[in-house]
């Protein structure tokens, strides 16, 4: 996962770096170091820290924040169906995840993300139309916490980056504090702790542009809905075969989006177990993980999670490396 940033803020003055945009910097730079670069102008600035560049990028000219058509964006994608995007655009597949995202929204616009087989999350800033555009994955994999008021928009990959700039209110949110303490689901997956700066819903992009009192809020859309495409089956076995199909489709595609070695976590758990044992049956290279301590170092208890651990791993003939008590 990458790190992306930006502020936008209107005023006079400049965008004071110390006061304002340093804190976005120090908390999303640990987030990658293949790439880094910041678009700075008198009321705008717009960075990135890239784990990777994604993708097949025979471009040498590509950089962290995209400039293209008056626009600047930073994008966070790894992206499972590359080669469906690019014979869409009608575009060799030499370009990066961020960029092919990029040309892609470009086209056909956000509402189209629907049609997008990745993870991502991302900015795209319009100079011409003094606007900009967040949006976020389907399940919501990866983070994109913003604030807005009429004066100033930041975003961060971090919300730590955001709590640390002085323009940001930093009001306890009490009541989603009660929730989270009884379990109460109704608070939704925008709200945060801070009741001014919000998550991006998953499954969404939404803009900001300039209105008579400042910057105002478009409305919120939601390109895709979880349950939406419904399957009917003739039986009970059919069901299981599909959800088999479905599964491992998703497994491969997620291998197929990286090279080299994968690690892959073994909680004991129904879902890790699935996907470790489709990892193996794919034939990847692999190393497992889990985070409990060795039975040669505590032995096992009654209901112990690794005892299907070790299930796993004498089905499979595959090894797991335990965490260790310390």
């Amino acid at each position: 996962m990458s790190g992306i940033f930006g502020m936008w803020k209107l005023g006079n003055g400049k965008i004071e770096w110390k006061t304002e945009v340093e804190q976005l910097y120090l908390w999303n730079r640990a987030y990658g170091e293949e790439g880094e670069e910041q678009y700075m102008d008198e009321n705008i600035c717009i960075g990135a820290f890239l784990e990777k560049f994604s993708g097949d990028v025979g471009n040498a000219s590509e950089a962290p924040v995209i400039k293209e058509n008056r626009k600047y964006a930073v994008i966070d994608a790894l992206i499972y169906n590359r080669e469906e995007l690019c014979n869409k655009l009608k575009i060799e597949e030499i370009c990066s995840d961020e960029q092919l995202l990029f040309r892609y929204i470009e086209k056909y616009g956000p509402e189209h993300l629907k049609e997008v087989n990745g993870d991502f999350c991302g900015a795209i800033y319009d100079t011409e139309k003094k606007s900009l555009t967040l949006f976020r994955d389907h399940m919501g994999v990866r983070p994109l916490f913003y604030y807005a008021d009429e004066a100033c928009v930041a975003f961060s990959t971090d919300i730590r980056g955001l709590i640390g700039t002085e323009l940001v209110n930093k009001k306890i949110d009490e009541k989603w504090l009660w929730g989270q303490m009884v379990g109460a689901a109704f608070m939704g997956t925008e709200n945060t702790e801070f009741a001014h700066v919000f998550c991006v819903k998953p499954a969404s992009y939404m803009s900001f542009s300039l209105g008579e009192n400042g910057i105002c809020k478009k409305k919120q859309t939601i390109y895709w809905k979880l349950g939406g495409k419904k399957i009917r089956l003739k039986s009970e076995a059919a069901y299981i075969e599909k959800m088999r199909e479905l599964i491992t489709d998703a497994v491969k595609r997620r291998l197929d989006a990286v090279s080299g070695m994968v690690g892959a976590e073994l909680s004991g758990g129904l879902d890790s177990g699935v996907i470790d044992i489709l990892i193996h049956r794919l034939g990847r290279d692999c190393t497992y993980f889990s985070w409990s301590a060795s039975p040669e170092e505590i032995p096992f208890a009654e209901g112990d999670e690794r005892i299907v651990i070790e299930d796993i791993c004498k089905q499979e003939g595959i090894n797991c490396t335990y965490a260790g008590c310390s």
